[in-house]
């Protein structure tokens, strides 16, 4: 069974800067995915807010409709691998 993770309308602000605005996506499990973009576009913001470093200002992001702020943090920690630059 795949895993799906989905980002619906996904904005993060941090104060009066908007990082993020509006983002869909949507991600089967077992697939690699790399996100590219200028300094200061927002990848970091997006895998903090997916690792609940940070909410989202606006949106939602589920894994299999669930929303992730009801995943317990270490269970979710436990679903992503990341490699940074």
């Amino acid at each position: 069974m795949s895993n799906i993770l989905e980002l619906k309308n996904v904005s993060k602000s941090f104060g009066e800067k908007q990082v993020l605005k509006n983002i869909n996506l949507q991600i089967e499990s077992n697939k690699i995915i790399g996100l590219l973009g200028k300094n200061g576009s927002g990848k970091s913001t997006l895998v903090k807010l997916l690792l609940r470093f940070y909410d989202t200002t606006n949106g939602e992001i589920l894994i299999n409709g669930k929303n992730i702020k009801t995943i317990p943090k270490n269970e979710l920690t436990n679903m992503f691998g990341i490699v940074l630059q």
